[in-house]
């Protein structure tokens, strides 16, 4: 029951609710720093970084292929794993439909990858190092540089004779690293990038922490050497030997390979263990309280990104307020403008009927026709021509009706 321009509602009289403006999209910081606004190589720069977008229509699938990509690096590290057994492994080695969807995957790996290297030069900062300067960068970072070992991972078995080279047994270990397609989904996750941000604010408490844990360590391996040395000669042989024991007490691993037998030594090995209790327990506090406060450092900052939205949308709103007031106030000059055609066009009915019945009234019309006063805007009339006809008029009649002409 809301009319179109109405404020109030017609049934119950409540306020109209007004209508939000369209949330105008704020680039991101990819877009900013792209060369043009438009192009394939922008489209295939944006998708390969997952920006979503309305156009190019490629763009609107952008989170649809990136959780495909997702499935695809589960299922390439888990079908690894599942493979390694060796019952199963001996099926799927017999098996085409395997081989045919693996290499599929690691196609559509290998085409990304070689649109990542092509669209890169859609990048400001990357397009100023030059077209193989910029590749190279591009290259050396973390996530390229999984791609690429992934990619080499896979097709290094199609060297021909690769399975009977003698020789190369560590060349060959590099199939394992087609483990590394996990780190694929870092990329989505960005989990790396917090715990790396944790590391660099506690950096200044973490060295502490480590530089007096390798104090502890080089103290309680030096004490631990002369306490142990004459009773355990082959255990205790040197300090560097008598390092293990103490790393391996200090983290309260205690392997007890090597454990001390002197009653000193004992006494020192239960101080040692509880210092590494204490000790190892500060950098897991750190480490905590820094990704908490990491942690609410994006929640502020994802809330300072929703306020300023909402003041954009609170001003989007005062602005069509405004000119809903400007509409109205324009309508209404409008119509106080017809009003006024309307009274002027009847006040010069008046006067033609006037000088009509009584031709020696000789009445002039003051008001100007709609043309008259497009064409000379002092023609219009005021109240004061107003006053000033009526008494005209007034005065005529009278003299008339003195001088017996109108009876």
């Amino acid at each position: 029951m809301f009319p179109t321009k109405a404020k109030f509602c017609g049934m119950c009289g409540g306020a109209r609710p007004k209508v939000k403006s369209p949330k105008a999209r704020r680039p991101s910081l990819l877009e900013e720093d792209c060369i043009h606004t438009s192009g394939c190589r922008h489209a295939v720069w944006l998708f390969v970084h997952s920006e979503v977008r309305d156009s190019p229509w490629i763009l609107r699938h952008a989170q649809k292929y990136e959780l495909m990509t997702i499935f695809f690096v589960i299922y390439l590290v888990v079908s690894d794993i599942i493979v390694s057994i060796p019952e199963i492994g001996a099926v799927t080695k017999e098996s085409q439909v395997y081989f045919m969807f693996e290499a599929f995957i690691y196609g559509v790996f290998t085409v990304e990858y070689l649109m990542r290297m092509w669209s890169c030069m859609e990048s400001r900062e990357l397009a100023a190092l030059g077209p193989l300067q910029a590749r190279l960068k591009l290259m050396k970072g973390v996530m390229e540089v999984v791609d690429l070992v992934v990619l080499i991972a896979y097709y290094i078995n199609f060297i021909p004779g690769f399975s009977q080279l003698k020789g190369l047994q560590a060349l060959r270990m590099i199939r394992l690293l087609r483990v590394a397609a996990l780190l694929k989904m870092e990329r989505k996750a960005s989990s790396f990038g917090q715990i790396v941000n944790v590391l660099k604010t506690k950096k200044s408490e973490l060295m502490a922490t480590l530089f007096t844990a390798v104090v502890l360590m080089i103290m309680s391996a030096t004490t631990m050497y002369y306490l142990e040395n004459d009773t355990q000669p082959e255990g205790f042989a040197s300090v560097p030997g008598a390092m293990w024991w103490s790393v391996a007490s200090l983290t309260t691993v205690g392997y007890g390979d090597v454990v001390p037998m002197t009653p000193a030594g004992k006494v020192l090995g239960a101080v040692v263990a509880f210092f590494g209790v204490g000790l190892f327990a500060l950098p897991a506090g750190i480490l905590g309280s820094g990704f908490v406060e990491e942690v609410e450092r994006a929640k502020k900052l994802a809330e300072k990104e929703n306020a300023d939205s909402d003041e954009d949308q609170e001003m989007l709103n005062e602005q069509e307020d405004e000119m809903n007031k400007i509409t109205l106030l324009t309508d209404n000059i409008k119509a106080m403008r017809s009003s006024a055609e309307e009274m002027q066009r009847g006040q010069r009915e008046v006067v033609n009927l006037l000088n009509g019945v009584c031709p020696t009234l000789e009445i002039p019309n003051p008001v100007p026709s709609q043309g008259q006063a497009a064409k000379d805007p002092d023609a219009l009339v005021t109240d004061q021509d107003l006053v000033d006809l009526q008494d005209s008029v007034t005065l005529k009649l009278e003299r008339l009706k003195r001088s017996g002409s109108l009876r």
